[in-house]
């Protein structure tokens, strides 16, 4: 289906207005577009209905003053000074707001209506894309968009905005009820750790969903389902949001306590995880990364920085084996950081795969975590010895807990192994 509407797709910068055209509904044909090249843009059209009254002699008698915009939440709706009357938006709750699901339909709802209803494209999270920011981003968003394109790189981390964080995960079908979630909860007042269910759960789910989701509250990361809390006879089960005292706060103090004094597993999985290989990749880690390569065994965070000498991202390096690596990031960062090491993989023929979604992780920590582990292995997990093992599983010697003496290990283990 081609691009409809008389949309201008001249790049041209001596025609502004053509370029403003085409990235307006570029942005909004974005679906289409993106099918042309192959890509799937998690993004759907969403109906927004606004009233224009007629001339009010009240606002005309200002003359050159305007009213300010007012945002009701409780009545979920803006109202702004059109010209010299009144502009009115409502936003729907999630059962009455319309998604559009006819292209063809939209293209004559925008010349017949004309006006009474318009369009935004949304991304799951219910935000709008670049082009189509209204009052409360543009002026932040042109500033930082200018910027990249005359400097290289935006002054400020822009990953929120960064379509990588999404993935294969966002299907049509969690894209659509997500929009529907978000819209719906555009003026509703949110509570601290809000968690929004709309879509869930996704293909991404770790060997340990199954066994575990009856038994905690699931939180939800880059499309993975993880557990946040556990329960346990006489907890209030399910999630229970609070500006107050939640009712997993009791639960996690003594999941906490567990970790400090004897072990605790977590499951790790969302993690981002690349093996990285080649007849040059020391050399190629080297160039990549601000910070020395870890020897074969080791293990050591390090950062990728952006042409301006900016923290671009933070991953963890271990070199399993004479010039194999793993490279392991945080999960909202997977495609992020993974575009900027392909850049380089590309030019220099190595070869990288992602992990991410074939090997499932156990986080283990604690006091005890060694001792624990070392019923499970007849390698030796001593100090000194015990570094970073490629065997059955790959064992990461690593703690998040941040004090040594709980220093524990990630067991990283292809999904299909874990699930059994």
């Amino acid at each position: 289906m081609g691009i409809e509407c008389g949309t201008e797709l001249k790049f041209q910068l001596a025609d502004a207005k053509y370029i403003k055209k085409s990235c307006k509904e570029q942005s909004f044909w974005a679906h289409e577009i993106g099918k042309m090249t192959g890509l799937q843009h998690p993004l759907v059209p969403v109906h927004h209905q606004y009233v224009v009254t007629s001339a009010i002699p009240e606002l005309k008698a200002l003359f050159l003053r305007e009213l300010p915009v007012i945002r009701d939440l409780e009545g979920s709706y803006y109202l702004r000074q059109e010209r010299d009357g009144l502009l009115f938006g409502p936003y729907e709750s999630e059962e009455k707001m319309k998604l559009q699901d006819s292209w063809g339909l939209l293209t004559l709802l925008r010349f017949w209506v004309a006006g009474d209803i318009s369009e935004c494209c949304l991304t799951p999270e219910g935000e709008i894309t670049v082009p189509e920011y209204g009052i409360i981003h543009a002026g932040g968003i042109e500033k930082y968009l200018s910027d990249w394109i005359f400097e290289g790189e935006p002054p400020f981390d822009l990953i929120e905005l960064d379509p990588n964080c999404y993935g294969k995960w966002t299907t049509t079908e969690y894209t659509e009820a997500k929009a529907r979630e978000s819209y719906g909860f555009n003026n509703i007042g949110g509570y601290p750790e809000e968690e929004r269910f709309a879509g869930r759960p996704t293909g991404r789910t770790s060997g340990l969903y199954d066994l575990l989701k009856s038994k905690c509250s699931m939180g939800f990361h880059a499309g993975w389902e993880q557990p946040h809390w556990f329960y346990k006879p006489g907890d209030e089960t399910g999630y229970k949001p609070s500006f107050q005292h939640t009712n997993w706060f009791d639960p996690v103090g003594h999941e906490y306590k567990q970790v400090m004094e004897k072990v605790g597993v977590t499951d790790l999985s969302l993690f981002g995880k690349f093996k990285v290989k080649g007849t040059d990749s020391v050399k190629l880690l080297d160039q990549l990364f601000a910070n020395v390569v870890p020897k074969v065994g080791s293990t050591n965070i390090s950062h990728m920085l952006t042409p301006r000498g900016k923290v671009y991202a933070e991953l963890t390096v271990s070199q399993l084996y004479p010039g194999g690596f793993m490279l392991i990031n945080g999960s909202g960062s997977e495609l992020h950081d993974l575009r900027m090491i392909e850049e380089e993989v590309t030019k220099d023929g190595y070869k990288i795969e992602n992990m991410t979604d074939e090997m499932g992780v156990f986080g283990v920590a604690g006091p005890y975590a060694r001792q624990d582990l070392q019923k499970l292995t007849t390698e030796d997990l001593s100090d000194g010895l015990f570094k970073s093992s490629y065997i059955a599983v790959t064992a990461i010697r690593i703690s998040y807990t941040g004090l040594e003496q709980l220093s524990g290990a990630d067991i990283h283990i292809v999904d299909e192994l874990a699930r059994n």
